[in-house]
């Protein structure tokens, strides 16, 4: 099935060629205007906190969404969400989309640390200053053999979805003989954004042209 274009602002602004719902296929289907297309899987991350007790208090001891093996955390949903639907691993340009649904992960830290290998810090022995800082993608998601046929990661706050960004996948490529470099960006006109190593992490507004 698809979207009718004369709803969809993209294609009435000359963006893309359509938006296709096709179930068997993807979540969603973005087809650009060369013909090429994007497969979305989507997925929310909620924290699930205790129940108030009689006096509407509720109590939170720690908040696990950030880190990179526990079962709550986003990196592992991520892995799960794979594992369990084939779309994912077909060799064609999948990405994952992520709405961060609470004001407690809303932001960059909660995605960033656990897809990365965490958020660190060194601090000299005898000054004991912060020498350098930032998140650790050595051993990322990316990694994993699963993530191969994933191209990059969208994600948003609850409803912000102007404000999405994206993390592109470096060892992605549906040509196995050669490797993209990991700080191409699918935009050829001006953008902000942050790199950390391996990881492109871009503010834009479109992502649709074809790199």
């Amino acid at each position: 099935m698809s979207s009718s274009a004369s709803l969809i602002r993209g294609v009435y602004e000359g963006l893309i060629r359509g938006i296709h719902l096709e179930e068997a296929e993807s979540d969603v289907i973005v087809e650009r205007l060369d013909g090429s297309k994007m497969f979305l899987e989507v997925f929310c991350v909620m924290p699930s906190f205790p129940l108030p007790d009689e006096n509407g208090q509720s109590k939170v001891y720690s908040l696990k969404t950030h880190t990179q093996t526990e079962m709550a955390s986003i990196r592992q949903k991520l892995l799960r969400k794979i594992s369990k639907q084939s779309q994912l691993k077909k060799p064609r340009e999948n990405f994952a989309v992520i709405e961060l649904n609470d004001v407690s992960i809303a932001g960059d830290f909660a995605v960033l640390s656990s897809l990365s290998g965490g958020y660190k810090v060194n601090l000299g022995v005898q000054s004991r200053k912060v020498l350098s800082s930032g998140y650790d993608w050595t051993n990322s998601v990316f990694d994993d053999q699963s993530t191969q046929w994933l191209k990059g990661v969208i994600y948003f706050s609850l409803g912000d979805y102007e404000s999405r960004k994206f993390i592109f996948n470096p060892k992605f490529t549906t040509n196995p003989a050669r490797r993209r470099s990991p700080f191409s960006c699918c935009l050829a006109r001006p953008y902000s954004a942050c790199a950390a190593l391996h990881v492109l992490v871009s503010y834009c507004k479109q992502c649709f042209c074809r790199p």
